[in-house]
């Protein structure tokens, strides 16, 4: 127990709410067709309450970026981003669906990629950083 209370208080604890925490995940992404990188597993329930990427170069052609509950019939839990064009590091903002915004313990999170025209270069690593909060507190 005195290990699960020090990871809690390390976690910036909201005026309102559960604790929330910060995930950054990186993740390389290639091709020329949809598909869908895996960057979380929640391992509680959890809802999200901001995310963003950042791409390693900018891309051309036509190409989306969203997160999508792979658990929940690939339900896109923010609205797509177009990266086609977006300055390498520079961060997007997502704007999160609030109907999708809770997660279930189990749940897998992907980010969604979407190219409708492929042109020369892929987004290549894209950083995805989430900011996440329990709702609840379980005692196991």
């Amino acid at each position: 127990m005195a290990k699960r209370r020090e990871l809690w208080a390390n976690l910036v604890a909201p005026q309102f709410g559960g604790p929330v925490f910060p995930v950054s995940v990186q993740v390389e992404v290639t091709g020329t067709s949809t598909d869908f990188y895996p960057v979380y597993v929640a391992t509680r329930d959890v809802k999200i309450r901001r995310a963003s990427f950042a791409q390693e170069v900018s891309p051309d052609g036509t190409k989306t970026l969203g997160l999508a509950n792979k658990t929940d019939s690939d339900a896109l839990i923010v609205t797509a981003k177009t990266s086609s064009g977006l300055a390498a590091d520079t961060a997007s903002a997502f704007t999160v669906v609030d109907a999708k915004s809770e997660w279930s313990e189990g749940d897998v999170i992907a980010l969604h990629y979407v190219c409708s025209s492929a042109g020369s270069t892929a987004p290549g690593t894209v950083t995805v950083t989430m900011e996440l909060e329990f709702l609840e507190l379980k005692n196991d």
